[in-house]
């Protein structure tokens, strides 16, 4: 999946709320307020893990219930060339 259309409306918000630390579904999803239910994280969130922007904290057990998400070193990149824009 291209990078431009995983961050969509509200990727770049999303990685964002990461910039700093990890985060929740919960987290990424109400940070750019929507609700979170199973279909915004698998239109908004799983296109970004997909594109290489976002990945698990956990990455051996995708679901356990304290999964976490970080940025990836090519959604700092991304982010530096959005802010220099």
């Amino acid at each position: 999946m291209s990078i431009n259309r995983a961050l969509g409306t509200y990727g770049l918000s999303m990685l964002r709320t990461v910039v700093d630390k990890h985060a929740t579904k919960d987290a990424l999803l109400e940070g750019t307020g929507l609700s979170t239910a199973y279909g915004n994280y698998t239109r908004h969130v799983l296109p970004l893990l997909d594109a290489g922007l976002l990945e698990y904290t956990l990455p051996e057990n995708p679901r356990h219930r304290g999964q976490r998400y970080r940025l990836t070193d090519l959604a700092r990149r991304v982010l530096t060339e959005q802010d220099h824009e």
